[in-house]
């Protein structure tokens, strides 16, 4: 899975009409803070005898923005959708353990 950045989630946010605010990386990286989204991956980058650290997300991370948004337009707290998204991991879990269990076992 590739990764993205920051400029790149943006520009992929517009094209899909996800919102980010007014300030798009301001959210990101507070997203990233409460750990709604993963932490970015740091790289540095040279170029024409200056340098500069690129966050780079998952591929997957403009996905998990819009769904903060929807849930947040519902009315949800970070902490809620911090819960929410913990709960849907722990389910996930639960249903991929289950469907590779020994039948005899789970019984």
């Amino acid at each position: 899975m590739a990764d993205v950045s920051i400029d790149e989630i943006i520009k992929e946010a517009k094209k899909r009409k996800v919102d980010l605010g007014s300030d798009p990386e301001k959210t990101i990286k507070i997203c990233a803070r409460l750990g709604l989204i993963p932490k970015p991956r740091r790289k540095r980058v040279s170029s024409g005898g200056t340098s500069k650290t690129l966050l780079l997300f998952p591929e997957k991370t403009i996905e998990k923005l819009a769904h903060i948004k929807a849930l947040k337009s519902e009315g949800l707290s970070p902490e809620e959708i911090r819960d929410s998204f913990a709960l849907e991991y722990v389910q996930g879990a639960l249903k991929d353990l289950l469907n590779n269990a020994d039948d005899d076992k789970v019984k």
